[in-house]
């Protein structure tokens, strides 16, 4: 079963709108699926940042590096 969407109208700055097509092709999806799942994404790590949660980044290398969101 499809979704329930809304069409929504909002003003963004052309830099974030050339992110969000490149992550859409990246991705193989359409700008407005990239930008919901962008928005989950968001959430999730807020989330998780207000119960004290860390983000650790781990590079192929085995690297690993803490990620901050501001």
């Amino acid at each position: 079963m499809p979704l329930k969407t809304t069409p929504m109208t909002v003003e963004v700055p052309d830099d974030a709108i050339e992110l969000l097509a490149e992550m859409a092709d990246e991705q193989a999806s359409t700008m407005t699926a990239t930008l919901a799942r962008s928005i989950r994404i968001t959430l999730f790590i807020e989330r998780a940042r207000k119960r004290g949660a860390t983000v650790i980044l781990q590079e192929v290398d085995g690297t690993r590096r803490q990620v901050v969101f501001t």
